[in-house]
């Protein structure tokens, strides 16, 4: 387990520094929240949800016993747990008050699905391949959670259109 601290370390790092950029992204578009309603929050709480879940895997993994199958049975819980929610939420919307964005993005959250649940899968594997797949996993999320915040900031602002 030692092999993999660097790793973790540097994927720390790196998901730490996406997330701030994450957020600078939101208040750069915060009109988009405005009138986006409910289904847009969520979009953004995901997303940054995208980052925060290889961070606490990398902070996990910090701690002395590290404990990777806590780490990935939890955050795969908890962004399965978000994307219950997104998929309430978007079900409830009604269908004229959905842009394309909201749209593709419901289409895009199948593939979260396939990542959060690898995660809570890769707890349960033995160790040689779960870890591999929990760090796949995590890399891919950090991927995801990038293409989602740039999508979100090339939404048209208020009075540009939509």
């Amino acid at each position: 387990m030692e092999q993999w601290s660097g790793f973790f370390s540097t994927l720390a790092g790196a998901a730490a520094a996406l997330l701030a950029v994450s957020f600078v992204t939101f208040q750069l578009k915060i009109e988009i929240w405005r009138r986006g309603g409910r289904l847009r929050h969520l979009t953004a709480v995901f997303t940054v949800w995208e980052f925060g879940a290889p961070l606490l895997i990398a902070l996990i993994m910090a701690m002395p016993a590290r404990p990777w199958r806590v780490a990935a049975i939890l955050t795969g819980l908890i962004g399965l747990a978000v994307l219950g929610t997104y998929w309430v939420t978007y079900a409830r919307t009604p269908r004229s008050r959905r842009e394309s964005f909201d749209r593709q993005q419901f289409k895009l959250s199948f593939i979260s699905l396939g990542a959060f649940g690898g995660m809570v899968v890769a707890g349960l594997l033995w160790e040689q391949t779960g870890i591999y797949l929990l760090a796949s996993l995590s890399l891919w999320s950090l991927l995801s959670g990038t293409y989602e915040a740039w999508v979100y900031l090339e939404l048209p602002s208020e009075g540009q259109g939509s």
